[in-house]
Order: C-alpha cells, then structure tokens, then sequence
C-alpha cells in the first residue's frame, strides 16, 4: 500500500523522497547509521536535498 501512496505523490516530492533514499544508501554502503531521521533534519541546497545533524560536527550530503 505504501507504493501505490507513493506513486500517488507530487513527482518533485517524489524526487526528493529518492535524493534522501539515495543518500542514505550510500551511508549505509559505507557502514555510517544515520540515526536522526526527520523531516527536521531533511534540508533543501539548492536543487538538492540534503540530510543535517545540527547535533554534532558531521553535516551530511548527497553522495554523487
């Protein structure tokens, strides 16, 4: 059901859903636990979105 909401979504929301979904995939491939995922901590740079930790020193980005 949750795909069928999705495909239902706005395609620039949708396209910043991916960025994010990207973004920490390659976190993850690189063995790093983003652990404070909300809509907080999304931010949008420009033409990209970009994940924050405003908590520690780290600011994370999209990974190209």
């Amino acid at each position: 059901n949750h795909l069928l909401q999705y495909q239902a979504v706005n395609p620039l929301i949708r396209e910043n859903i991916r960025q994010v979904g990207e973004t920490l995939q390659a976190l993850h491939d690189q063995g790093i636990t983003y652990m404070n995922l909300s809509l907080s901590s999304v931010l949008q740079y420009g033409h990209k979105m970009v994940l924050s930790d405003f908590g520690s020193a780290l600011f994370l980005k999209s990974i190209e």
